[in-house]
């Protein structure tokens, strides 16, 4: 049986998104990746929420959420769990109803830097 959670990639080559579940299957998906990655092309994984949506959208890790006026870079925290750091920076938040997705790390990184946020490498 295979795994609900979808998958993204970043193909820094192409500049764009491969979906997973864009592919018949996941072995599809992962030989295709496969493929790219053997022709020098740097790829970037990335893994969503398994079935956690914002207003509809697949969270992904990576993705800019805007979030009372600041934007946040959601990352994997661990035990299978996603979140952003909160503004003390001495824990996370893992899921609010006022997110927003306004980006990701990839095509709108000035993102975290405009609203004071500077980004924050794992």
């Amino acid at each position: 049986m295979e795994s609900n959670i979808k998958t993204r990639v970043w193909d820094k080559f192409n500049a764009c998104f491969w979906y997973s579940e864009k592919f018949e299957t996941k072995l599809k998906f992962y030989t295709a990746m496969a493929e790219l990655e053997d022709a020098d092309n740097k790829l970037a994984r990335e893994q969503s929420f398994a079935g956690n949506l914002v207003d509809g959208v697949p969270l992904y890790e990576g993705d800019i959420v805007e979030c009372y006026g600041q934007n946040y870079e959601i990352k994997y925290i661990g035990s299978g769990g996603f979140g952003h750091e909160n503004e003390n920076k001495d824990g996370f938040t893992t899921y609010s109803t006022a997110w927003k997705i306004v980006g990701n790390i990839y095509e709108t990184p000035e993102l975290l830097t405009e609203r004071g946020q500077e980004k924050i490498n794992s």
